[in-house]
C-alpha cells in the first residue's frame, strides 16, 4: 500500500498519511506546494476550537 520514494532515508513512508488522517478527522486540512527537485511546502490548517462546539458528530 505504501511505497518509499527514496532509498537513502529510513522509514515506512506512512507518517504524512497518518498526520493527514488525524488532521482531517479533527476538521482541518493539509495542503502541499511542490517544485520538482527543489522544495515542498506543507501547510496544515486546524479548525478553530469554538467551531467544534457546533460540529455534528456522525
Amino acid at each position: 500500500m505504501f511505497k518509499r520514494l527514496h532509498d537513502h532515508m529510513e522509514g515506512s513512508g506512512i507518517g504524512l498519511y497518518i498526520v493527514k488522517k488525524m488532521i482531517e478527522n479533527a476538521g482541518g486540512k493539509i495542503e502541499v506546494q511542490s517544485k520538482l527537485n527543489e522544495v515542498s511546502t506543507f501547510q496544515v490548517y486546524f479548525i478553530e476550537p469554538h467551531l467544534l462546539i457546533n460540529k455534528e458528530i456522525s
